[in-house]
């Protein structure tokens, strides 16, 4: 696998594409705003050498392009985020045929916003507000060791990934959304988000499509940290509109709601003398999702 990354930093004021915050803000001036460009290019070779479907060769990539604009706004730090994603049309798993994807950046020929959002921080509740189009996975489910190996459910669990029509509001496909995030103390941090239930058109996998009648995900997770670095986290997720059983009965074919939780553990289990950085870390994730359905 290789991976180029490309920052860049100006400065420049709220307007055009801002108008939204300005707007927000009202009467309040809004500050310079300072702009960051970053763009980063993954290329991966995979061959399947023995098993799978059959044995064969790809190339994977995966391009990403990322505005952040910062600035002050009603008294406070604002950020404004698009993110624009391209993948080639090659995919492993058609000659794998695994049931979890081995690679996180495997996907079909697209070109697609990820993610485009509003964040407000609320300072004197200690909090902050996210508005937009939202990849869940950027802070639900999010366990920063397990986000250094490839395999698509170490980013979020298989338990969530593959609930609803078309997944939850991951990569490749993203929703409309809305984020609150507390943190009460320096140690404990709680969020709740509620999202569209149908991110794009799972019928046509390169459509943007955004319809709120599809119903609602909701997910809510508290993480506290503990003195000797030790983050603990656990979730809980639930549609609001009901699925088709995966075994239907006499008596029934459709269900209630889909809930599922997760909890996790991301530990610094050695520190290298002198060193902030070095060390060894290890993880442990565990999910549970309904099995009527999932």
């Amino acid at each position: 696998m290789k991976n180029f990354t490309w920052t860049h930093k100006v400065r420049g004021y709220a307007a055009g594409g801002f108008a939204l915050a300005v707007m927000m803000a009202g009467a309040n001036p809004v500050s310079a705003m300072e702009i960051t460009a970053e763009a980063a290019y993954t290329g991966e070779v995979w061959r399947n050498v023995s098993g799978g479907v059959t044995q064969g060769t790809r190339y994977l990539d995966n391009v990403d392009l990322a505005l952040t604009g910062e600035f002050q706004a009603f008294g406070a730090d604002a950020t404004i985020y698009i993110h624009g994603i391209h993948n080639n049309e090659e995919t492993l798993s058609d000659i794998v045929g695994d049931a979890q994807v081995v690679s996180n950046i495997d996907n079909t020929d697209m070109y697609r916003v990820l993610e485009a959002w509003y964040e407000q921080q609320i300072p004197v509740w200690n909090a902050s507000v996210k508005v937009g189009l939202y990849d869940l996975n950027s802070e639900f489910d999010a366990i920063d060791t397990a986000g250094l190996f490839l395999n698509s459910s170490h980013g979020i669990g298989i338990d969530f990934a593959q609930t609803g029509l078309n997944g939850p509001s991951i990569f490749p496909s993203t929703s409309l959304a809305a984020r609150v995030e507390w943190a009460p103390s320096e140690q404990l941090t709680l969020r709740g988000a509620i999202l569209d239930a149908v991110p794009n058109d799972p019928g046509d996998p390169n459509r943007m499509k955004i319809d709120l009648s599809d119903g609602a995900l909701l997910v809510g997770e508290v993480n506290y940290v503990t003195d000797n670095d030790v983050r603990l986290g656990a979730g809980v997720w639930s549609y609001t509109k009901a699925f088709d059983l995966l075994v239907p009965t006499a008596t029934e074919t459709r269900s209630h709601s889909d809930v599922g939780i997760y909890a996790f553990a991301d530990a610094v289990l050695y520190r290298e003398p002198g060193s902030e950085g070095q060390g060894l870390t290890g993880f442990l994730r565990a999910g549970m999702a309904d099995e009527d359905m999932n």
